[in-house]
């Protein structure tokens, strides 16, 4: 069962157990770590047992958004090498990578496009509230993805089935 039922001042609490946090996290589109999972969960799980609160979760939920905002806006600032704002397509792809993700070509391409004809033709570089829109759109692919294989990994799903048509 994922949920604990505990008394807590005669009330049942329900708890999320901390494999299924981090479940609900990539669940929702925030790439992680196990460790950084681990320091989340230390920071918010504020009474100290052996899982989290509804509350405790959408704090954590808010704070996996906060810092995926953060982390846009400074890995912008990091790549706009000549200041202008505007990041090039050359340094989306490596803004991207930083931020956990990894577009193919052709998707980075496809996304690119797509901001791209909302200014115009001429236009071959993106904004800040464009770039976050374009980790935005990545990250509900993300999501489709890891929701579409269970929670697998595409390279784990491909080896799966090469053993199981065998």
């Amino acid at each position: 069962d994922k949920y604990d039922r505990s008394e807590d001042d005669n009330l049942a609490v329900t708890r999320l157990k901390a494999m299924d946090v981090g479940n609900a996290v990539r669940w929702m589109g925030y790439p992680q770590t196990f460790e950084e999972l681990m320091d989340v969960l230390e920071e918010f799980d504020f009474d100290d047992d052996t899982g989290v609160t509804m509350r405790e979760f959408m704090k954590i939920m808010r704070y996996y958004r906060e810092q995926e905002v953060s982390r846009v806006r400074a890995k912008f600032k990091e790549r706009d090498a000549d200041h202008s704002g505007r990041p090039s397509k050359a340094e989306l792809k490596q803004v991207l990578n930083h931020l956990g993700y990894s577009p193919t070509p052709e998707e980075l391409k496809k996304m690119f496009s797509e901001l791209c004809h909302q200014g115009g033709p001429d236009k071959d570089d993106v904004g800040l509230w464009e770039l976050e829109a374009l980790v935005r759109g990545f990250k509900l692919q993300e999501r489709e993805k890891f929701r579409d294989n269970q929670g697998f990994l595409e390279k784990d799903v491909s080896k799966y089935k090469q053993e199981f048509n065998k």
